[in-house]
């Protein structure tokens, strides 16, 4: 039997859900010609789909690179334990782009990863401060930051103008651990004591059936005010531009354990918004150097401190950070920079 020939083989996560990793593996996999692509998602009847693809994939290809986005749960880590075996010894390297901060503490506490990983042979990292186990630390890194997507920055937005009420966004899945209910109750404070704000949130509900309608709750005590929309998830380009375009100001108040670079800031930063979140994970690094604010405490109290504290800047002041913010971000955060980069590790 004839085999195919790929210059790499990419294998990610194709789940309906989107995440930071999942919408990474799309642009990147999709990206490079003459490529495999293999996605896998949750569930055991995908699972076993995905395991038999990737047994006739072995028999079935050549490639001299292997480059996954592995997952530290315990069946997603089965998942990436049998890539190792499957092609280890018919690749040139195989490469896993970590897109959380909790590497170093998987591998601490399994001792069966920390075989599997010595396979590895190149390791993309977000942050260059993210801690390196004994276990791989003569492994090559690399370390490159997330990106913001060309078709979403194609429209030259700027806020040159700035209206009475300052719109404040959450834009990320709708999450317990990403700080949305923190979001909500602060909003429900500002805005029964007549704050001149309007408060805008987008992304998708996730979580487990008790978090959801929590959730749900929440946004319905708040559909009442006229200063208040929720989005729902945004699908299209135009969606996105036109609620990032509209956004001041977008608050992440996240205390989500394996947080790294969210690109739903990414994105924020590229329009100029000016950022509230949390030191969580990979989050200061992020937004050094560019105006924004890190939450004294992940609580409402705090939350609300700092959007009274935003309320006193200027307009002019807003003016500036927002263009300050937006030529830095296109500029770090160019997609022809990650490609590139990717490039490098992938060659």
């Amino acid at each position: 039997m004839a085999k195919h020939h790929y210059n790499c083989i990419f294998i990610g996560p194709s789940s309906s859900i989107v995440t930071g990793q999942s919408f990474s593996f799309k642009i990147t996999s999709f990206h490079f010609g003459n490529s495999l692509i293999v996605g896998y998602s949750s569930g055991i009847v995908e699972s076993f789909i995905f395991i038999y693809r990737l047994i006739i994939k072995r028999f079935s290809v050549i490639s001299s690179c292997i480059y996954l986005t592995p997952s530290r749960s315990f069946f997603g880590s089965f998942r990436d334990f049998l890539v190792i075996l499957l092609f280890r010894s018919l690749v040139e390297r195989i490469v896993f782009h970590i897109h959380g901060n909790d590497l170093y503490s998987f591998l601490e506490k399994n001792a069966i990863a920390r075989f599997f990983y010595s396979y590895v042979d190149r390791f993309i990292l977000l942050d260059k401060e993210a801690p390196i186990h004994p276990s791989i630390s003569a492994k090559d890194f690399f370390y490159i930051d997330n990106f913001v997507d060309k078709q979403l920055i194609s429209c030259d937005v700027y806020k040159e103008t700035y209206s009475e009420q300052l719109v404040i966004s959450y834009y990320s899945n709708l999450m317990i651990e990403k700080g949305i209910c923190i979001f909500l109750d602060a909003a429900y404070q500002l805005l029964i004591s007549n704050a001149n704000i309007r408060f805008y949130v987008a992304g998708a509900i996730i979580g487990t059936k008790k978090e959801k309608d929590k959730i749900n709750r929440k946004l319905e005590k708040l559909a009442s005010f006229k200063n208040f929309r929720f989005f729902g998830s945004l699908h299209s380009t135009h969606e996105k531009v036109q609620f990032l375009a509209s956004s001041d100001v977008v608050i992440l108040p996240t205390f989500y354990p394996i947080e790294a670079q969210p690109i739903s800031l990414i994105e924020a930063l590229s329009f100029g918004s000016y950022i509230v979140s949390t030191n969580q994970g990979y989050i200061e690094s992020l937004l050094d150097n560019f105006y924004h604010s890190i939450l004294s405490e992940v609580s409402v109290d705090s939350l609300i401190l700092e959007i009274n504290s935003i309320l006193e800047l200027s307009k002019s002041d807003l003016r500036f950070f927002s263009k300050y913010n937006k030529r830095l971000a296109l500029s770090r955060f160019s997609l022809d920079k990650y490609f590139s980069s990717i490039k490098q590790v992938i060659s």
